[in-house]
């Protein structure tokens, strides 16, 4: 449909007065639509503007998985624009290129409404690609998410349980010597834990303090052999009195395939 759209645009602007003595045909008006699109560019910029403080913000980093959070903030942030300003843009960009004797049924209105916040909650980025392919802007290379593996990295996370663990613990990643001996094991290349709905839904959207890194994952050297460690302070009971004593629980030795993404957990 997209393509259909950008064709006909393009039509519009070499033939358009050619047809413009013509009532039956509907030509868009360019001028009018680019004037739209320009606007709706200035909008989403500002909006990301004002926003980037709160996401960058280190409480909000900490306490929330930035990502999955981020898209809430933006479509609620943008549906206050659309609804408080009464700026429906997707209503703006219809009229422009559609005939004008379309008749718009009773829940139009609710449907550009929830199609406009989206607009403006996709951002620049989403901006960005709309004007690359309606040829009005050069492309751009985006920036990946998160950095791609190649082919000698892996990733690896590790989520902490507490137990009988007190104070901080620590994650110790450590590198064997190539002539170490390996457990005959095979190279692991990712982690399967069945979690529920809700388990999932929190992982998603909040910041775990007990998992290491934060988000993401930690590159390690796929082929080479690790020795992975929590280290800590936990309290044990002696002669019915509890007393602290210092730990090293081993989470993994041995290597990992070519790109695995490994999530460890343990209990301390």
């Amino acid at each position: 449909m997209l393509r259909i759209f950008c064709f006909a645009l393009a039509f519009a602007v070499v033939t358009g007065p050619a047809f413009a003595e013509d009532a039956a045909v509907a030509v868009p008006n360019v001028g009018q639509l680019g004037t739209e699109l320009a606007a709706l560019a200035v909008i989403v910029l500002v909006v990301e503007s004002a926003l980037a403080t709160i996401f960058q913000w280190r409480l909000y980093r900490m306490l929330f998985n930035n990502r999955a959070v981020k898209t809430l903030v933006m479509v609620a942030v943008g549906l206050t624009v659309v609804l408080g300003f009464n700026y429906d843009v997707f209503a703006l960009l219809i009229a422009q290129v559609t005939p004008s004797g379309t008749q718009a049924t009773s829940w139009s209105p609710k449907i550009s409404t929830v199609l406009s916040a989206l607009i403006i909650a996709g951002g620049s980025a989403g901006v960005n690609t709309l004007l690359q392919r309606l040829g009005i802007r050069s492309p751009i290379q985006a920036e990946p998410e998160r950095p791609v593996l190649n082919k000698d990295q892996a990733w690896i996370s590790i989520r902490v349980t507490r137990n009988t663990a007190v104070g901080p613990v620590q994650i110790a990643v450590r590198e064997l010597a190539d002539d170490a001996k390996a457990p005959a094991t095979p190279a692991l290349a990712g982690t399967l834990v069945e979690r529920t709905f809700w388990e999932t839904v929190r992982e998603a959207f909040m910041a775990d303090a007990m998992r290491f890194p934060s988000y993401g994952g930690r590159t390690v050297t796929s082929g080479k052999t690790y020795e992975i460690l929590a280290v800590g302070t936990r309290l044990v009971p002696v002669n019915g009195v509890s007393q602290k004593e210092d730990f090293s629980v081993p989470v993994y030795t041995g290597s990992f395939a070519s790109q695995a993404i490994v999530d460890f957990s343990v209990t301390v």
